[in-house]
C-alpha cells in the first residue's frame, strides 16, 4: 500500500537507518544539530525534517539537502515508508483525518508525516561517514550539522525532540510487528524493477 499520497505540503520527519550488509543486527541514524530560535538558541539533536514538494514530489529541506550533499544520500519518496500511516491503519481510533503526528494536540497547525527510510550499506563506506560525522558535537558553526549514532542511542540522544522520539517508538512498535521488514522487502523489489528499467531505457538509446 502507498502510505505517501498524503504527504503533498505537510511536514515530513524522516528517520534514517543505514545498516552494515554483513552485520544485520547493527543500525546507525542520522540525526542533525540544530538551534532551536523558539527554544531560548538551544541546539538539539533530531531526525532531519522537511518537506515533501507538491510539483516534484522529492523531499525537501535544509537538513535533507545537507545529508544528501555532504554524505551522499538520496533519499527519494517512493523508497520511504509512512511509519505515521501504517500504525494509524489498523487503529481502533482511526478517524477520517490525515495521517500525521499532531505535535500540539491542541491545535492542528503542526502536523508531521514519520517516514523511514532504511539502507543497506558496505562496513567501509558507513565507517567512512562515522570518520566524517562523528557524534561528537562540532566546534565550528552552522545552522545544522550532520551526526551519526548508533540506532540503539537514539531515543537518549534525540530525547529532547518529540519528533524523534515518536520516530523511535513507531520503528520498534512496527518492526517487532514484522510489518517494516515486509514493506522493505517489497521496496527493494521496486528498486530493482527500477534499476531494471533504467538499464533498458540506456542501452535503448
Amino acid at each position: 500500500m502507498d502510505y505517501t499520497n498524503h504527504l503533498r505540503g505537510i511536514s515530513v520527519a524522516i528517520l534514517i537507518v543505514l545498516r552494515p550488509k554483513d552485520s544485520k543486527n547493527e543500525r546507525y541514524t542520522i540525526l542533525t544539530e540544530q538551534t532551536r530560535l523558539n527554544s531560548y538558541g538551544t541546539t538539539f539533536l533530531g531526525i532531519p525534517v522537511g518537506k515533501l514538494d507538491e510539483k516534484t514530489g522529492d523531499i525537501t529541506g535544509f537538513a535533507i539537502e545537507e545529508i544528501a550533499g555532504s554524505a551522499r544520500l538520496k533519499i527519494r519518496k517512493e523508497d520511504t515508508i509512512d511509519m505515521t500511516a501504517m500504525a494509524l491503519e489498523h487503529s481502533q481510533y482511526n478517524e477520517d483525518l490525515p495521517p500525521t503526528l499532531h505535535m500540539n494536540p491542541t491545535t492542528s497547525d503542526k502536523q508531521v508525516s514519520v517516514l523511514l527510510w532504511e539502507k543497506d550499506m558496505e562496513w567501509r563506506d558507513i565507517e567512512s561517514l562515522k570518520q566524517r560525522f562523528g557524534s561528537e558535537r562540532a566546534e565550528h558553526g552552522g545552522q545544522s550539522t550532520v551526526r551519526i549514532h548508533h540506532f540503539e542511542a537514539l531515543w537518549r540522544e534525540g530525547a529532547r525532540d518529540a519528533g524523534t522520539l515518536a520516530a523511535w517508538a513507531l520503528y520498534e512498535g512496527l518492526s517487532g510487528s514484522g510489518r517494516i521488514e515486509q514493506r522493505l522487502y517489497e521496496i527493494r523489489a521496486e528498486q530493482m524493477q527500477r534499476r531494471l528499467r533504467e538499464d533498458r531505457d540506456d542501452r535503448s538509446y
